[in-house]
C-alpha cells in the first residue's frame, strides 16, 4: 500500500502475513444457497458498474494559466544592475524579456492560496521564481503576473523552455495542479554578429521540401529594434549569431540541396541554434497547404556525433570526482583541525603546561588548507555548473540527432528522453551518470531487450562507477538497437525479434577510438 500526506512523503506498506498451514475446514453442515450467492453477486457488480461509470467527478472551479511572451526584447526598463554584473548587454543596454502570466478560474466559486512556480534553465535570471496569490475571483480580468527573464553571461544557454506549475486545493480539498509550457525569445540568448565561415563542429540536416529563406525563417532576432534594417536585407544563405556567454554559431542553408548546415566553435553550442532553426522550419511549413505532398520532416544522414558527446561526458565525471576528493580532504583538514585545537586548549588550561612543540605552527598550517581547500571546492562547484549546461545542451542535441536519424515518433522521443535525461542533477550520494545508467539498463532489458534472458535478469544495484565506459557502451547499445528497428513505445507485436547490436558510424567503434580534444 502506498500513502502519501499532504505534504508529499510518500510511504510504502507491506501487509503481507504467513499463509495458513492447516486447510480451511468448513465446520457448518448448512447447504449452501447458490440463488442467493448468485443474488448477491449480481448487486455487486451492479454496485460496481455505476461507480466506474460516474467516475470522479471534478470539481466546479477550475484553474487556468497561460503566458505571453513577447517577439522583442523590452525597450525601455530600468537598469537595476551594476555595470560589473554578468548579465547579457546589447548596445549598453541589459538584455531582457517581461512575459505576462494569465491565471483564470472557470467556475462560480474562487480559487485561494495559489502557488506558481517557475522552472527555467541555469543560464536565466529570474525575477521571481515562485508567486503566492490569496485568492484567484472567476467571472473577472485575468490576475497578470509579470516576470523578467535575463540572462548571464558567463554560462552557456542550455535551452530556451520554461515551465509554469500552478498548485492549489480544490473546494473538495483535494490538491490540483496546472502546467503550462513556454519557450523565450532566441534574442534573449543571442544577437546578430558578421559571417563566420570557420568552426570545429557541424551537422547537416535535410529536408524534404523546398526551405524558405533566412531572412523568414529568422524574421524574430532580425526585427529587434537595436538590429539595423540593412543587416537582413544583405543577408543571403548564411547567418551567424553569437550567445551571450562568448561562443559563436552559424547556419547555412543550400536550397538547391534543401540542406541546413549549423556549425559552431563548441559542441554544446550547436543545440540553441538548432532548436530554433528546426521550430522555425516546423512553424512555417505547418501554415503551408500541402497539397497533397508527404509531411514535412527533418533528416539526419551522418554518422551521430558520440565522440564529441563522450568528451562532455568524461568532463562532468571527472569535475565530479575532483570534487569528491576535495571534500574528503576537507573532512580529514577539518578533523585535523579540531585534534589540534583540543590539544593545545589542554596546554593552556594546565598549570603545568608542557612545551606546544609547534602545535600552533600545526594548527595556523591546518586552517590555511582548510581555506584553501574550500576555495577550491567553490571552483570547482563553479566549474561543474558550467559543464553541466554544456552536457544538457549537448544531450538535447544527441537526443535530437537520434530522433532525426531513426524517425522516432513523439511517443518513442518521449520515452527516450525520460531515460537518457538532459537535466543533470548531481547530489553527494547520486549523480547524472549512475543516473542515466541505470535507466538505460531498465531500458535495454525491457523494451529494447534482444531476448527473454535479457528481460529475466536482475538489474544491478545503483552505485557511484569507477569510470565512464560502461556508461558509453549503454548509450551505444541504445542507439545499435535503435538503428537496427527497435522501438522503445508503441506495439510489441510490431517491432522486430532478435535484435542483434551491429555497430553503426559514430556508434560503437566510438568507445576504441580516441576522444578529441574539444576545438580540434
Amino acid at each position: 500500500v502506498i500513502c502519501m500526506d499532504r505534504r508529499g512523503k510518500v510511504q510504502v506498506c507491506y501487509m503481507g502475513t504467513d499463509p495458513p498451514t492447516a486447510s480451511l475446514v468448513n465446520t457448518e453442515m448448512k447447504e449452501l444457497n447458490y440463488d442467493e450467492m448468485e443474488e448477491e453477486h449480481q448487486d455487486l457488480l451492479r454496485i460496481i458498474r455505476q461507480t466506474h461509470g460516474e467516475g470522479t467527478r471534478e470539481p466546479e472551479e477550475q484553474l487556468r494559466i497561460s503566458a505571453q511572451v513577447p517577439r522583442t526584447l523590452d525597450a525601455f526598463q530600468d537598469d537595476d544592475t551594476d555595470a560589473d554584473d554578468p548579465v547579457g548587454r546589447v548596445d549598453g543596454l541589459v538584455m531582457q524579456c517581461t512575459v505576462g502570466l494569465f491565471v483564470t478560474v472557470v467556475g462560480k466559486k474562487p480559487v485561494e492560496n495559489v502557488t506558481v512556480v517557475l522552472k527555467a534553465p541555469s543560464c536565466f535570471a529570474v525575477s521571481q521564481t515562485s508567486i503566492f496569490l490569496g485568492k484567484v475571483v472567476p467571472d473577472s480580468q485575468p490576475r497578470v503576473i509579470p516576470v523578467t527573464f535575463r540572462v548571464w553571461n558567463n554560462v552557456l544557454c542550455s535551452g530556451l523552455d520554461v515551465m509554469a506549475c500552478t498548485s492549489y486545493f480544490s473546494s473538495n480539498n483535494e490538491p490540483r495542479t496546472v502546467v503550462c509550457d513556454f519557450q523565450l525569445p532566441f534574442a534573449l540568448v543571442a544577437k546578430l554578429i558578421q559571417p563566420v565561415k570557420s568552426a570545429a563542429y557541424k551537422i547537416q540536416l535535410d529536408c524534404n521540401r523546398q526551405p524558405p529563406s533566412l531572412q523568414v525563417l529568422f524574421q524574430g532576432i532580425l526585427s529587434q529594434p537595436h538590429v539595423s534594417p540593412s543587416f537582413g536585407q544583405g543577408l543571403t544563405n548564411l547567418l551567424s549569431v553569437q550567445y551571450v556567454s562568448g561562443t559563436e554559431a552559424t547556419v547555412l542553408l543550400s536550397k538547391s540541396a534543401c540542406r541546413f548546415c549549423v556549425q559552431a566553435s563548441e559542441f554544446a553550442s550547436l543545440w540553441v541554434l538548432t532548436q530554433e532553426l528546426c521550430q522555425q522550419l516546423h512553424e512555417h511549413f505547418d501554415g503551408v497547404d500541402d497539397d497533397g505532398q508527404e509531411p514535412f520532416s527533418i533528416t539526419y544522414q551522418d554518422s551521430l556525433p558520440l565522440h564529441d558527446y563522450f568528451a562532455l561526458v568524461d568532463d562532468h565525471f571527472a569535475l565530479r570526482k575532483h570534487l569528491e576528493e576535495l571534500r574528503s580532504d576537507l573532512a580529514d583538514r577539518t578533523h585535523q583541525f579540531r585534534a589540534v585545537q583540543k590539544r593545545l586548549l589542554v596546554r593552556f588550561k594546565d598549570r603545568n603546561p608542557s612545551p606546544l612543540n609547534h602545535l600552533d605552527a600545526l594548527l595556523t598550517l591546518t586552517y590555511e588548507q582548510t581555506v584553501q581547500l574550500t576555495e577550491g571546492i567553490d571552483d570547482v562547484e563553479r566549474a561543474l555548473r558550467t559543464v553541466s549546461c554544456h552536457l544538457t545542451a549537448a544531450t538535447e542535441l544527441v537526443l535530437l540527432l537520434i530522433r532525426f536519424r531513426f524517425e522516432l515518433d513523439d511517443d518513442n522521443f518521449k520515452v527516450l528522453r525520460l531515460h537518457l535525461s538532459p537535466e543533470p542533477c548531481d547530489t553527494v550520494e547520486q549523480g547524472w551518470e549512475e543516473q542515466v545508467d541505470s535507466s538505460l539498463i531498465h531500458l535495454l532489458r525491457t523494451s529494447l531487450a534482444r531476448n527473454a534472458k535479457d528481460r529475466s535478469a536482475l538489474p544491478p544495484p545503483m552505485k557511484v562507477p569507477s569510470d565512464t565506459l560502461k556508461l558509453k557502451k549503454r548509450i551505444t547499445n541504445v542507439v545499435d538497437r535503435l538503428s537496427n528497428g527497435g522501438r522503445i513505445a508503441g506495439d510489441p507485436e510490431q517491432e522486430p525479434e532478435g535484435l542483434e547490436d551491429e555497430p553503426i558510424p559514430g556508434g560503437e567503434e566510438a568507445m576504441d577510438m580516441p576522444v578529441p580534444a574539444q576545438g580540434e
